[in-house]
């Protein structure tokens, strides 16, 4: 056989050792996946975001309150409240602020005693700063009125309650707070408690007082009404199944169709061992030992 020329023999190229291509990094991959659109949103949200937090902080470091009612007074730190009817709040910077006054029903008790109530037992809220008002004022107020000071000749300067451009003349807090004022029957002032009793009729010492268990008078004129020359022409009508009820009068038949309830009033004359009769002296029905 022919030897034949044998082929040069040449290495075959190394596919591992070729250079390869360029990666990407793990970041890049994942800001590639993020839509551009929710990248470029994140700028404004984040200005948004920095700018509500400064105007909160600015809000609590440097704005004060605007403080526009009693209710925000008194909440407020710093505040002074007056121990009153109606109570009055101050704050630190002066403005004043006065509770709303509920509505009183007129009857009994009567306005001037539930003022009278509301003046005496006026507390200063739990945690609060609180200074005492005068009472006389504070009764005028609840009263719908407004306390002024007036100036006469040589009795000098003295206090009134004026009420619908009027001088208060009725029942006043220094009556409730000694528990008489003088007067006669017929001078009995209004708002006078149903259960204040009248004593001294025809005396110097005529007066309204409260009713005292252990000197009471012999006769009453509350729930009562009519003249009368005798105990026979005096009944005591609408008198209830609790004995706390009715009146004493000279005309019953008006009061036949009255309901009442079976409530006991421990202060109805009939319940403190008073009759209805006539008082004689007087002419009037009213109630006597």
């Amino acid at each position: 056989m022919e030897n034949q020329p044998q082929k040069d023999l040449q290495p075959e190229p190394n596919l591992q050792s070729s250079p390869s291509a360029p990666t990407q990094s793990t970041g890049d991959t994942r800001r590639n996946k993020i839509p551009k659109w929710v990248r470029l949103s994140l700028i404004p949200l984040s200005v948004i975001v920095v700018l509500a937090y400064g105007y909160l902080a600015y809000k609590t470091f440097f704005v004060k309150p605007v403080i526009k009612s009693y209710e925000e007074c008194i909440k407020t730190k710093g505040s002074l409240i007056k121990e009153s009817y109606p109570q009055v709040c101050v704050t630190k910077s002066g403005l004043i602020f006065t509770n709303e006054i509920v509505p009183v029903t007129i009857g009994s008790p009567t306005k001037a005693e539930d003022c009278y109530g509301q003046v005496i037992n006026a507390k200063c809220p739990k945690g609060a700063q609180c200074v005492k008002a005068e009472p006389t004022e504070s009764f005028c107020y609840c009263m719908g009125g407004s306390p002024e000071i007036r100036e006469e000749g040589t009795e000098g300067q003295y206090d009134v309650c004026v009420i619908n451009g009027e001088d208060y003349t009725d029942i006043t807090f220094q009556d409730f707070e000694q528990g008489w004022y003088w007067g006669s029957y017929d001078q009995r002032k209004t708002g006078t408690p149903d259960n204040w009793v009248h004593s001294g009729e025809g005396t110097r010492s005529a007066s309204w007082r409260k009713s005292d268990l252990t000197q009471t008078p012999s006769y009453l004129f509350v729930k009562s009404e009519g003249s009368c020359t005798d105990d026979t022409q005096c009944q005591w009508a609408g008198e209830g199944c609790g004995g706390g009820h009715g009146i004493c009068t000279n005309n019953p038949d008006k009061y036949k169709n009255i309901v009442t309830t079976c409530d006991i009033v421990d202060t109805f004359p009939a319940n403190l061992g008073y009759m209805c009769g006539c008082i004689e002296t007087l002419n009037q029905c009213g109630w006597k030992r």
